[in-house]
């Protein structure tokens, strides 16, 4: 699993992975985004998994996420968390729900799923936000600009 951090201002976050999902490829993420000098914990994320393979992935393997993730408790804070996996596929939804409910008793961040990317920014920035349209062109690109694998 590949991933990428672009940090849109002081609070906001977006973490972009790629490839085959993995526990693993989840958890270095997390321990990666954590441990990036610009992160501070409560900062707002928005993990985009558009373009993740994640038909591999069971419910123990959410919940085992969910329990290796809630471990960074502290360092990712009392931000907002918005998992976006896309329009078209309601079995990402169901475990990015699932994740959900797996994770709340674990962190103090709100963590809620969302279809679309643009759903998710306006439920952490409000109607009148928006991205510069450099950031949405690379937003739009289906690799990352560099690649960190796990």
């Amino acid at each position: 699993m590949e991933y990428e951090f672009i940090f849109v201002d002081s609070s906001l976050v977006i973490c972009r992975s790629f490839g085959v999902a993995s526990v693993q490829g989840f958890v270095d993420s997390a321990e990666a985004l954590t441990s990036d000098p610009r992160w501070r914990p409560g900062m707002d994320t928005i993990s985009d998994h558009t373009h993740v393979g994640m038909s591999q992935l069971t419910a123990s393997d959410i919940e085992q996420i969910a329990s290796r993730e809630g471990e960074y408790s502290d360092e990712i804070g009392p931000g907002r968390a918005a998992i976006v996996v896309g329009p078209d596929s309601p079995n990402r939804y169901g475990l990015a729900r699932m994740f959900e409910a797996y994770i709340e008793p674990l962190v103090e961040t709100r963590v809620r799923a969302f279809r679309t990317f643009d759903e998710a920014l306006v439920w952490l920035r409000g109607p009148d936000f928006s991205l510069s349209e450099e950031l949405r062109e690379k937003l739009g690109r289906r690799v990352p600009a560099v690649k960190t694998e796990s």
